[in-house]
């Protein structure tokens, strides 16, 4: 029964270990509240994350994200996007895979543990952040750095995976290959096999 559930049993470990550290711990890489930090290494550019609106119960919160370029007393605003969340969560996390911690910002969740995310890279040689269009249609998102793959699983009465990565371009790439999920050791063999019959492309 073990090797039925291990896959399943992996991914609510992780949405609950995801949940369990949102407040409190590792502060550099969650954030719940309003902030401003450095970002780029460098100390003329600062990202502002603010709440500006905050409900109660599951209306939606919205925020803004800011980044500023301060030099000689002048402040230039770069980029400055309203985002809507369900609560408040800025992460730092790697999903292009150039070993620089990105922006997620927790957009929708359900209860069944499904997120959905915004998703921001951080350009740190051309000083931009870029976001992803069409990132927050992708669930509960994993970055497996191994391979260079984004995985995506929707949670129902069953699983359903999906594979992607961000291209070149900064654009999300659909890598084929998704299937359903029945929440036994079969499951496993489908996983390697697609994340084999992806990595042979490459």
């Amino acid at each position: 029964m073990r090797r039925q559930v291990s896959i399943l049993t992996i991914i609510l470990v992780l949405n609950f270990l995801a949940c369990s550290r949102s407040v409190g711990q590792s502060k550099n890489n969650r954030i719940d509240k309003d902030t401003t930090f450095n970002i780029f290494g460098d100390k003329a550019y600062f990202l502002s994350f603010k709440i500006i609106q905050e409900k109660k119960d599951d209306d939606p919160h919205f925020g803004t994200l800011t980044l500023t370029h301060k030099i000689n007393g002048k402040t230039d605003v770069l980029l400055k996007d309203t985002v809507e969340f369900f609560m408040p969560l800025l992460q730092l996390k790697d999903f292009n895979n150039d070993q620089t911690n990105d922006i997620l910002i927790l957009n929708t969740s359900s209860t069944r543990s499904v997120w959905t995310h915004h998703l921001y890279l951080v350009d740190n040689k051309n000083h931009k952040l870029i976001p992803v269009k069409n990132f927050e249609e992708l669930y509960n998102p994993e970055f497996d750095s191994k391979n260079n793959i984004i995985i995506s699983t929707a949670i129902y009465s069953k699983i359903f995976y999906s594979f992607y990565r961000i291209g070149t371009d900064n654009k999300l790439i659909n890598l084929g290959h998704g299937f359903e999920g029945d929440m036994t050791e079969a499951d496993d063999a489908k996983y390697k096999n697609a994340i084999k019959s992806i990595t042979e492309k490459d």
